[in-house]
């Protein structure tokens, strides 16, 4: 594969850097001399389909590097490609997705704050995280600069990708993370295009676009508390329930739920209504609602009048006592097992900001079967 120019010239700055800093975990980075050899990796080996099928589809593949997992970066250059390959991921445990529009893209995105950690990709949540949250490599930063804690570590990779920022806007313009992310929806669907690949055993055309996920804007952003006891109300109800909508809705979010799919679960407004809210199917293969759950800043009203600043003895004496049992893994969580008017089965969860037991840190409300508790979970 012949690289442009402006390939070239992105893979040799993250080669440098890579060679001279060790930053990243590319366990092999491809140089310039390497793409310009007739040579063609084999990036689609992971893949589930025939022999036959890879021999086809592995010319459409350009390893750029590899991870100590077993997983593979390479450029794809399928039939339909105009202009530049965007960069795909394949992973040893069958896990694939798109994570750059372009070479140029993925050197970029490195200068951004950002480290790769493809596996958590579920098409809703971003390959790219920040690095002080997801950088494996923190440790070893550390010891090799003598250095006495993370934060000094955090510090020192700071400085790095600075200098890596410095080099890459002397040759590129540097754009947001969501310009780059939103690029990679001209090229062909990775995702689909794989999924067709190992359904059907031969190459499709696919579509364009969907590589990144665009979640829709709040419809009414909500500024008051969001009442939880509306919530208690709809476990096990189905997400097609009129009830269950009204309340969906009146957070304004617009549900755009699989129902092929076991689980959905609602995370894309974490930050704007700090909730995550899930439903799973039932023994009918229906999906219903199972649980919400809230942390960081409250932007809830809790049922039965407890509040955040409330301590254990508060919480009980507002609901009684738990269920005679603690998560066994935390010494500040408390569970409690209620029914609904509906009598429905429920928990409440709470974690409490310390060992003393004084103030809420996170809050969840889950449907149960009593009998599927997981005993070895618990203290009884």
């Amino acid at each position: 594969m012949k690289l442009s120019t402006k390939a070239e010239k992105a893979l040799q700055i993250l080669q440098d850097w890579e060679g001279k800093y060790n930053i990243y975990n590319f366990d092999k980075l491809q140089t310039i001399q390497g793409f310009q050899k007739p040579t063609v990796a084999d990036c689609c080996y992971l893949m589930n389909v025939k022999d036959a099928t890879k021999k086809i589809i592995n010319t459409q593949f350009f390893e750029i590097a590899t991870t100590g997992e077993g997983g593979t970066y390479a450029l794809w250059e399928y039939p339909e490609l105009e202009g530049e390959p965007p960069v795909v991921f394949v992973g040893s445990d069958g896990h694939y997705a798109m994570i750059a529009p372009s070479m140029e893209a993925f050197a970029g995105l490195f200068a951004l704050n950002k480290f790769l950690f493809p596996e958590i990709d579920n098409n809703k949540t971003s390959v790219w995280q920040e690095w002080r949250k997801w950088h494996p490599d923190l440790e070893e930063l550390k010891a090799n600069y003598t250095l006495n804690s993370a934060e000094e570590a955090n510090d020192e990779l700071q400085k790095k990708i600075d200098q890596y920022k410095k080099i890459f806007t002397g040759s590129f313009e540097l754009k947001t993370f969501e310009a780059y992310m939103l690029e990679m929806n001209q090229h062909k669907n990775f995702r689909n295009w794989c999924e067709y690949l190992e359904a059907n055993n031969k190459e499709t055309t696919g579509e364009i676009g969907g590589n990144y996920y665009v979640k829709p804007e709040l419809k009414t952003p909500t500024n008051s508390l969001i009442d939880l006891s509306a919530f208690i109300e709809i476990i096990d109800l189905s997400i097609t329930d009129a009830k269950v909508i009204t309340i969906i809705e009146a957070l304004g979010i617009t549900m755009q739920a699989n129902t092929s799919d076991n689980e959905y679960i609602i995370t894309e407004y974490e930050d704007e209504l700090d909730l995550k809210i899930t439903f799973s199917k039932d023994d009918k293969g229906e999906l219903v609602f199972n649980q919400i759950a809230t942390w960081k800043v409250c932007k809830c009203d809790y049922p039965f009048k407890i509040t955040r600043q409330d301590a254990y003895t508060d919480v009980v004496n507002k609901i009684g006592k738990p269920a005679n049992y603690g998560w066994k893994y935390s010494k500040k969580t408390r569970i409690w097992r209620l029914k609904n008017k509906n009598n429905k089965n429920y928990s409440i969860t709470i974690d409490f900001k310390n060992e003393n037991l004084t103030e809420i840190r996170r809050f969840s409300i889950k449907s149960f079967d009593p009998k599927n508790i997981g005993v070895g979970n618990f203290e009884l």
